[in-house]
């Protein structure tokens, strides 16, 4: 058996529809709407402080709708606050539209930033609430009652325009916010963590809405999350931070499919981690099988099979195919989890590691599947990946 190295495959439960990836084709070769070149943040003395952020260079393109993503601490909201002139960097360069914009303070600035509270006055209309930018910019008259109906319009509110707040749900005072962020035309909307406050049901539909309205608008999104699958959902690109650093930039495709190391293969969706040992320059051992790799490791090196659990097939009656066969790992039914369309196995192989299997139910339907049931595991080429096996970020 031969094994890619690097890889993995993005199966039907986790595949973007057509529009987002027709879409990440239509970017390219736009402009670059924000630049950062070098970008740190340390905070306390620069040679003992806390280094928030080191090294990052990003170019978002115009247009696009780019979003942050990373564990708590990672950096990303420092990222944003910088973004929206609320910190300073310690080092490096932004530019907007090749404009450095390093100097310029928060209100002169042509961001705006949508914030996980809202921030909406509560004793302003929605109207009034949308208006206030506007307002601020010395806007009135027509111009300003115009505007201000086309951002109802946009997010669909024109009918609740004079209802406070208070009487709005969670989801519709999101889209105050949002209207009233865009309103002023800024070049780029910055969202920070914006959709974590709603239940999971709102948090879907937010995330329609949020797609339609930046479509809409073409204003380029620089969205917070540590939300993989908000994330996925929602970008044209996304950059992958860890401990300050920007560790992969790409599509939501590109990321689940190839990811460029063991952090992001564990932090971007769910991965099974299954240890080797390399027996020659391209053959190990896992859980009883030698198999044939496309990878050169030292013999004895303790490597890392990484494999997704839609991408695993598990054999229960003993019948034989290409696939089975070519990779097959005896094991054992640990637990069942049916969840609607899938059905989670945990499964412990001969060697006593465990990892998961996700089966669409109408595969299995007949089958009896039971706890302590023997089964062999079995999984393409082409989904595998193998990483050193202390390799972090």
């Amino acid at each position: 058996m031969t094994i890619r190295a690097v890889g993995g495959s993005l199966s039907l439960d986790h595949q973007l529809n057509d529009d987002v990836v027709n879409r990440s084709v239509g970017l390219r070769g736009l402009s670059v709407q924000l630049a950062l070149r070098g970008v740190c943040k340390t905070y306390g003395p620069p040679a003992s402080g806390v280094r928030a952020l080191v090294d990052v260079d990003l170019d978002i393109q115009n247009g696009e709708f780019f979003s942050l993503l990373g564990p708590s601490g990672c950096g990303k909201t420092s990222l944003l606050r910088i973004l929206a002139g609320l910190e300073n960097q310690t080092a490096g360069t932004i530019s907007i539209a090749d404009r450095v914009i390093d100097d310029v303070p928060p209100f002169k600035r042509p961001v705006n930033t949508v914030f996980q509270s809202y921030a909406l006055f509560p004793h302003f209309t929605v109207r009034k609430n949308i208006a206030y930018g506007l307002v601020s910019k010395k806007i009135s008259g027509s111009d300003l009652n115009n505007r201000v109906n086309e951002m109802l319009a946009l997010v669909q509110l024109t009918d609740l325009s004079e209802r406070y707040p208070g009487q709005l749900s969670g989801g519709q005072q999101q889209r105050v916010a949002i209207a009233r962020a865009l309103a002023p035309e800024p070049d780029v909307l910055l969202l920070d963590e914006c959709l974590s406050a709603l239940d999971r049901q709102l948090r879907k539909e937010m995330q329609s809405e949020l797609k339609r309205i930046q479509r809409s608008t073409g204003v380029t999104f620089v969205f917070v999350t540590h939300d993989q699958e908000e994330a996925m959902a929602l970008s044209d690109r996304m950059a992958v931070l860890s401990e300050g650093r920007v560790v992969q930039v790409g599509t939501p495709i590109d990321i689940y499919n190839a990811p460029a190391n063991r952090f992001i293969a564990g932090f971007i969706g769910d991965m099974n981690f299954i240890r080797c040992e390399a027996l020659g320059s391209r053959r190990v051992s896992v859980a009883g099988q030698v198999l044939d790799v496309e990878h050169k490791f030292e013999p004895g090196a303790s490597v890392v099979l990484a494999v997704r659990p839609e991408c695993l097939t598990v054999d229960f009656d003993g019948s034989s195919s290409d696939r089975m066969s070519a990779a097959g790992m005896a094991g054992t039914i640990q637990d069942i989890a049916f969840t609607g369309n899938v059905l989670a196995l945990s499964i412990e192989l001969s060697d006593g590691q465990h990892l998961r299997a996700e089966l669409r139910s109408r595969d299995v339907a007949g089958k009896s599947i039971m706890p302590a049931h023997a089964v062999r595991v079995g999984v393409e080429v082409s989904d595998i990946s193998i990483y050193p096996a202390a390799a972090g970020v």
